[in-house]
């Protein structure tokens, strides 16, 4: 009974797999229980090798920030609009990332990143962490709200030799 009972415990906190990378999944996994904790439908859809030549905290600094401000904006939407949508696979040696999350409103774009339009918050590091860690990589990110839907795109090529 006891053992029946630690491995159901250990079942329940172990990562979901959506990918052969390790990292990519403990994290996912966490964020996805983040989310339904919020009441937000995350839908993930990765094919990512073991291995990337990324070092492993700056993938998961792109992918937090990303999917965290993706929460962040529609956990007080109405229901319908409550998800997050994540694409993320290895495609022609680049790493293609996409999130994508419903908005209200108007987003405000300083220098091709969002804003925050809540003073109260301190938002705003996470964006130009992600972009200042893709454009360490020679790759490119975008931040486009386009007819009620935010999308962040990022491509970064996976050769060892462009990383600086």
């Amino acid at each position: 009974s006891y053992i029946k009972k630690v491995q159901t415990s250990v079942d329940s906190l172990s990562a979901k797999r959506f990918c052969e990378n390790e990292i990519f999944n403990l994290l996912c996994s966490s964020l996805a229980t983040e989310a339904e904790r919020l009441g937000v439908r995350m839908t993930i859809k990765a094919t990512l090798p073991k291995h990337l030549p990324i070092p492993d905290p700056e993938l998961c600094t792109v992918l937090s920030n990303g999917i965290e401000n993706s929460l962040n904006a529609v956990f007080e939407l109405p229901e319908p609009l409550r998800w997050v949508d994540l694409y993320c696979e290895v495609k022609l040696n680049k790493l293609l990332l996409e999130i994508r999350n419903p908005y209200i409103g108007e987003v405000i774009l300083r220098n091709n990143l969002p804003v925050s339009t809540n003073p109260s918050e301190e938002h705003g590091y996470g964006t130009l962490s992600i972009r200042s860690i893709v454009e360490r990589h020679n790759g490119l990110c975008s931040f486009e709200p386009n007819d009620g839907i935010f999308t962040l795109r990022i491509v970064i090529p996976l050769h060892k030799a462009s990383v600086h």
